[in-house]
């Protein structure tokens, strides 16, 4: 999946990485992604294409980082990922003791950040000059006293 994964997130992934191949990124992701402080999802089409990977960990006590990134199929799941994901994150904050989760997204990524409102989070920060070349981020953060 990481092999196939859109332009868009292969290039914000390259600003925030010393290495920015899909290897790279794969032996990164199975060390943070290990529980008890990490988790790691997936989503296929029906016929088994994978579209996207997420997951988050805990970067210290009470905070932990989500992310997403898919292949250019992501239209087809959007509506049931973004189902899934408005009701995980409320229910992940009611069993486990984090009172935030966040995401940094690249400012010039307009299309993720209606996703991130979308799914309730609100922008609360730039991280001026944060990327490889000093590119603009933004952080995204939910909650939990913000979660219904």
């Amino acid at each position: 999946m990481l092999a196939n994964m859109r332009a868009a997130d292969r290039g914000e992934i390259g600003m925030l990485r010393h290495a920015s191949g899909a290897e790279a990124l794969q032996a990164e992701l199975e060390v943070v992604l290990q529980p008890p402080l990490g988790a790691g999802w997936s989503f296929h089409l029906d016929d088994g294409t994978p579209v996207a990977i997420g997951g988050g960990y805990e970067k210290h006590p009470g905070v932990a980082f989500i992310f997403l990134v898919a292949t250019d199929d992501l239209p087809k799941l959007r509506v049931p990922i973004a189902k899934w994901a408005r009701r995980v994150i409320p229910f992940a904050f009611k069993k486990m003791p984090i009172h935030r989760f966040e995401t940094t997204s690249f400012a010039g990524r307009r299309d993720a950040h209606r996703w991130l409102r979308f799914l309730g989070a609100e922008r609360e920060a730039v991280l001026s000059r944060y990327g490889r070349n000093g590119e603009d981020f933004y952080v995204y953060r939910w909650l939990r006293e913000l979660q219904n």
